[in-house]
């Protein structure tokens, strides 16, 4: 009789044991699927700050652009005529367009980087613009190792959760 109930408690113990460790195997389960759920989002946000970093750069670029082609050709106007007023208006619509797309600049950038002469020409200087062109370009770098880096440990939360997976799987064909 005390032979009997001691093996009734061993056997309780024995399915208390199965239970909790299949609870434990669950909720590990659980967990890494919901880490590597939050990392992949993790991981897209770090790209689309990115991809962001790398259009304005690119923005920045072209504004850049615009506004030294336009440059030149108020230079080879004849100061005074229509199509120099003209050519005046277009400098300095692209180095307005230009300052926009600098987004948000401290007081201090903004006066360092541009002048109007005595014809109302906005003179962008270049050394000031080349150091915020610079201060892009490191932004791009920034974002681009933090998506990668990013994207890695998806990688290694989707691999941790696709591991558990499989040991799943295993312990059921068991």
């Amino acid at each position: 009789q005390m032979l009997a109930n001691w093996y009734y408690l061993a056997a309780a113990a024995a399915i208390g044991a199965v239970v909790g460790i299949i609870y434990l195997a669950v909720k590990a389960y659980n967990e890494a699927e919901e880490a590597a759920k939050k990392a992949a989002e993790t991981a897209k946000e770090l790209a689309d700050a990115h991809n962001e970093a790398k259009e304005e750069l690119e923005n920045l670029k072209s504004s850049f652009d615009a506004y030294d082609e336009a440059k030149k050709k108020l230079e080879d106007c004849t100061e005074g005529t229509k199509e120099w007023k003209e050519a005046l208006k277009e400098v300095n619509a692209t180095a307005v367009e230009l300052i926009n797309n600098l987004g948000d600049l401290s007081a201090e950038d903004i006066r360092e980087l541009y002048s109007r002469d005595e014809n109302g020409m906005i003179n962008i200087d270049q050394d000031k613009m080349d150091e915020l062109m610079a201060k892009a370009e490191s932004k791009v770098t920034a974002t681009q190792y933090a998506a990668a880096a990013g994207q890695a440990d998806a990688t290694h939360a989707q691999l941790k959760s696709d591991a558990k997976d499989i040991g799943r799987e295993i312990a059921k064909s068991w």
